[in-house]
């Protein structure tokens, strides 16, 4: 199992650093997990330990790391995905645990002040605001929620304008049916992918969604399959040290069929494959009943 304390966070932001110093270039995302996992020698059971979220703990903490070194000025991630040192972290020579977790308290100190000054405009006080003790800081619990919305802000920033589906005159509208804003999931033995149904009736993966290498004869001649030898071709589809093939960016697909059969690899019904990650319910049954 995958210990994931604060302190442990800040362990890995720094040996992060420390990776991209020995290289001198740029990394991807998958590069920095591998070489990561083989300095702390994991073992694939740590690799695919997840949150009951469905998050991965040790991509999550990785993330958390490279996000930490950029607020710090020493990363940058101009190509997404692609992960390098900037002229200030290629002049430090180490990067100590207390420095990075002294910046990073400061800089949720800020955030937290910033945001306390918000909600006393906003006419908030007391209960309402955030209880934070002035001469301690922040509370464990303050700097934990404060740390996992910062993780899923851009997630959320993401789903909430674009997952609304625009459905037939035939189909009631989401808003009939006060059902918005849903992500879905699609998980079984080789595969663990997220998806966001769109306006246009399109089907959007999120990035480092997990599909299965092996492939069933009857994918044979389906968009599916074509769609899976072109992302493996253009390296949008990148194989992952636990034997399955891993998104390196958002994909977009025509329907949620297409989608599920990249992510299985075998023909399947996509309206009742993906399940809401809200209701249970099937992408069939809240957009089509």
């Amino acid at each position: 199992m995958m210990e994931t304390t604060k302190d442990s966070r800040d362990r890995i932001a720094t040996r992060v650093f420390e990776v991209l110093k020995r290289r001198g270039d740029a990394l991807t995302n998958r590069e920095i997990y591998e070489r990561i996992a083989d300095e702390l020698n994991l073992t694939e059971a740590d690799m695919m330990d997840k949150y009951d979220s469905g998050l991965f703990k040790y991509r999550n903490m990785i993330q958390f790391g490279l996000l930490g070194l950029k607020k710090m000025g020493l990363v940058t991630n101009e190509e997404r995905g692609l992960w390098s040192l900037t002229n200030q972290g290629r002049d430090k020579d180490r990067l100590s645990i207390d420095e990075y977790t002294d910046f990073q308290r400061k800089f949720w100190n800020e955030e937290v002040s910033k945001k306390r000054r918000g909600l006393s405009q906003d006419g908030l006080s007391g209960d309402r605001a955030f209880n934070i003790d002035s001469s301690h800081g922040r509370s464990p619990k303050e700097r934990i929620l404060l740390e996992i919305l910062e993780q899923n802000k851009r997630i959320l920033d993401y789903l909430l304008p674009r997952s609304r589906f625009n459905a037939s005159p035939k189909h009631r509208s989401f808003d009939e049916r006060l059902v918005t804003d849903e992500p879905y999931y699609l998980r079984g033995n080789g595969y663990n992918a997220q998806g966001v149904m769109q306006k246009n009736g399109e089907f959007l993966i999120i990035k480092n969604s997990l599909a299965k290498i092996e492939e069933s004869e009857n994918l044979a001649g389906t968009l599916a399959h074509k769609e899976r030898q072109r992302l493996v071709m253009e390296r949008k589809l990148l194989k992952f040290p636990t034997n399955m093939y891993s998104f390196e960016d958002e994909i977009i697909f025509k329907n949620p069929t297409i989608a599920g059969g990249v992510i299985v690899g075998r023909r399947i019904n996509g309206w009742t494959a993906w399940r809401s990650s809200i209701s249970g319910k099937t992408l069939d049954e809240i957009v089509r009943r």
